[in-house]
């Protein structure tokens, strides 16, 4: 993303094009803000599967329980096989 940085009254404020992003008191605080939107499996849930070189790591069977960014399934999701009746009978 193209993050533009703008010091407005002592404060930080960072733009995504057009779009305001967040305000922060320094230069260091915005930067760390835009890596928590960035990725909050690391810095707002603290996720063990986060990995450094290859970002999140859990597989896609286990993120359903495993992950809080994502929701539970709800019974729909899942997939229900109807009996099929013997146009014979």
């Amino acid at each position: 993303m193209g993050y533009k940085f703008r010091n407005v009254r002592g404060h930080i404020e960072v733009y995504d094009g057009n779009k305001f992003i967040v305000s922060a008191d320094n230069f260091q605080e915005a930067r760390q803000e835009i890596l928590k939107i960035e990725n909050p499996c690391r810095w707002e849930y603290n996720c063990g599967w986060y990995d450094e070189d290859y970002g999140c790591t859990c597989s896609s069977l286990e993120k359903w329980y495993q992950c809080p960014m994502y929701p539970e399934p709800k019974q729909s999701d899942f997939v229900v096989m109807k009996e099929e009746k013997n146009a014979s009978h």
